[in-house]
């Protein structure tokens, strides 16, 4: 109980997001909003703004709720071990997020969304890591803080999934599963500020499984059902370890003895 007792303590001093994140989330919300909106602005008739309008402010609460519980899982985590995280706005990603979506929307007739909104830095509790190993922040803890938010977002995306066995026919459901998935795929790309970035310094094996298992369970969300999602999803990712350390990962210990 002294664990849990902590951590509500913890959260309940620091968990709060500054104004600044408030604002930085709300931004990334309204552009996301709008790419995963962008192909629902109209009926079979045509353009219709009224639609559009009502489908943007629909789209972006879903990625707000999406934004919410991915920061969330990395803030939890973070808190449990002496950090807090704390959400950095990308403005290049968002950017290439925008033209990402007219630039397929002029080659294919329909546009295809990305999302790369920022992603996490990480502050050290001094007071609460006292006694730990390595005091300090690390890449291992870095990288296990930031891949909660990718989990968190998986998990919000089973729990649509499950809501869309109920209601088949819901375009609000089926926009809500698209967006956690691609936002879980998106984030967990090696690229600076994105979570990735961080799982990949933390480990090269952890990156490699821990991506295969994400983007095996988001496939099989989209397209199959709860338990062979969950058990494809192990073996897909388990797979790209084990080809990560057959191809890619070098011999030996890389010093060549004299």
């Amino acid at each position: 109980m002294g664990f849990w007792h902590e951590l509500a303590s913890r959260l309940r001093l620091y968990y709060a997001f500054s104004m600044k994140e408030v604002r930085d989330i709300l931004i990334c919300a309204l552009v996301a909003g709008f790419i995963f909106s962008f192909n629902d602005w109209g009926s079979a008739t045509g353009f219709d703004f009224v639609i559009g309008l009502k489908n943007l402010l629909l789209v972006s609460l879903l990625t707000l709720i999406a934004f919410f519980v991915h920061l969330t899982g990395q803030r939890i985590a973070a808190l449990a071990i002496g950090f807090k995280a704390e959400f950095k706005l990308w403005w290049a990603g968002l950017v290439l997020s925008i033209i990402f979506v007219f630039v397929t929307a002029s080659l294919f007739g329909r546009a295809f969304t990305i999302i790369l909104p920022g992603g996490m830095m990480i502050a050290m509790l001094v007071r609460h890591r006292l006694g730990e190993f390595r005091y300090g922040v690390n890449y291992w803890e870095n990288g296990i803080i930031a891949l909660w938010g990718p989990i968190a977002t998986v998990i919000l995306a089973l729990f649509f999934k499950i809501l869309l066995i109920i209601f088949p026919h819901s375009w609000f459901l089926q926009k809500a599963l698209l967006i956690n998935l691609i936002y879980a795929i998106c984030s967990m790309l090696p690229i600076p500020p994105l979570d990735g970035i961080n799982i990949f310094f933390a480990g090269r094996a952890l990156y490699s499984v821990s991506f295969g298992i994400i983007l095996g369970v988001c496939l099989l969300i989209y397209w199959a059902n709860f338990w062979l999602t969950l058990i494809g999803g192990i073996i897909i990712g388990l797979a790209i370890w084990a080809l990560y350390f057959a191809f890619f990962e070098p011999k030996g210990s890389g010093y060549e003895t004299m």
